[in-house]
């Protein structure tokens, strides 16, 4: 009975020439499912690529075998993510397959080409590899509006791979560890570190201590794995080593989450008139003003203070108390050229700047109209906010939520010059 399962009715879909396997440099940051796809997607290829060259002779049959293990490897860290992509029947067809041509010791040269037997092994794998790019080459995702966003890839890798960790520290605890999970365990870390060192350390954007830790990850589990009793040596490994390789598995994944962006976190108060300012108030004078878009605006600033003046353009995304916001320093030569387009939306304010506490609060006397407003910066959403008394005496009301009071909005022709 052949391993090699019935072909696939999936077209082949159209790729550029030498696209195949190429995995972007975003892909930590792409939704989980698409660089599981991706990333499982370059494997598969690469798993063609060397049973063809097995079968020439270039390279031996357990090269072949180890990118099995790798491969068996990164499919069950990524299921979840996969959602029955690699059907049942080539998962079970790529444990057979991998067993027959074994994984052999690393950096085994090819001496002549491989028997009968082993050449149709890897033509079914070869076959088997080629068919899994296709099916991985598509991906439909449906979402409900209201859903929340989905997971980005590094922040599910990083998951996956702490879940590993924290398995891998409880069998530390045991004595002896469990005879039969340690060995897959660390054979499943060991081929994880290897694919993710061979794939996503060189797609993805990624410090060079991350890096370190991706490449270390495979060697250390593969030096840690136990063999069986059957090859001479019994089960079990000292627990400060499991403790050791579990630690650097969470330190890989933490490596493997995308950084978050900057958020700001304020909250803002309508006053009625200027409060009585502490006496430890720093002013700038501020002018803010926006270029045209549809999509998103960007704003520029000039400020004049007490540590000079500078320049800084400010993209931000989100309403209300938390926003994404992304900011700059510019020079002088630079806001003066873009200056211009922002004729149309503009604010002028005098900011006050005041500590208090472990806070900062900041309050805006518009010179363009009659309006005084308040910021509080926060840690977090959910912090409470306590006023304090020289500002509580002049609010009137909370208008975070309200986008009549967002400066965008104040700077809209229609506003300015209302009070």
């Amino acid at each position: 009975m052949s391993d090699d399962p019935a072909p696939s009715r999936d077209p082949a879909p159209r790729r550029a020439a030498g696209a195949e396997g190429v995995l972007p440099a975003d892909l930590l940051e792409r939704p989980a499912e698409e660089g599981a796809r991706r990333l499982v997607r370059a494997r598969a290829l690469r798993l063609g690529d060397l049973a063809r060259d097995a079968t020439r002779g270039s390279v031996p049959p357990e090269a072949a075998g180890r990118e099995v293990e790798e491969l068996r490897a990164l499919l069950r860290l990524l299921r979840p993510h996969l959602r029955g992509a690699v059907p049942a029947a080539d998962r079970r067809a790529l444990g057979r397959l991998g067993e027959r041509l074994g994984t052999g010791p690393e950096g085994v040269a090819p001496a002549t080409r491989p028997g009968h037997a082993a050449r149709r092994e890897l033509a079914a794998l070869r076959r088997l590899g080629r068919r899994l790019g296709r099916r991985l080459s598509r991906l439909h995702i449906h979402r409900h509006l209201d859903d929340p966003d989905p997971p980005a890839f590094g922040d599910a890798l990083a998951a996956a791979l702490e879940r590993l960790a924290d398995e891998l520290g409880e069998l530390a605890e045991e004595a002896p560890p469990h005879a039969r999970r340690l060995p897959e365990l660390l054979r499943e870390l060991s081929g994880v570190g290897a694919a993710l060192a061979a794939r996503v350390a060189g797609a993805a954007a990624l410090s060079e201590e991350a890096r370190a830790a991706l490449r270390g990850l495979g060697t250390a589990a593969a030096v840690a794995a136990p063999l069986s009793p059957e090859g001479g040596r019994p089960f079990g490994t000292d627990p400060r080593v499991l403790t050791a390789l579990a630690a650097r598995a969470r330190a890989v994944g933490g490596s493997l989450r995308p950084p978050a962006p900057p958020r700001e976190v304020e909250r803002k108060f309508l006053c009625r008139a200027l409060p009585e300012l502490p006496p430890e108030a720093e002013v700038f004078e501020v002018e803010q003003g926006w270029l045209p878009g549809d999509t998103f605006r960007e704003r520029l600033r000039r400020v004049r203070g007490p540590g000079g003046e500078h320049f800084v353009r400010t993209l931000k995304l989100g309403t209300g108390a938390v926003r994404v916001e992304f900011e700059e320093e510019i020079d002088a030569r630079l806001f003066a050229a873009l200056w211009p387009l922002t004729e149309a939306a503009r604010v002028r304010k005098r900011r006050y700047r005041i500590p208090a506490g472990a806070r900062v609060v900041e309050v805006d006397e518009f010179l363009d109209r009659q309006l005084v407003l308040a910021e509080v910066e926060l840690s977090r959403p959910d912090e409470p906010v306590e006023l304090p008394a020289w500002l509580a005496r002049v609010v009137v009301r909370e208008v975070t939520d309200e986008a009549g009071f967002t400066n965008l909005e104040l700077a809209r022709p229609a506003r300015r010059g209302s009070g």
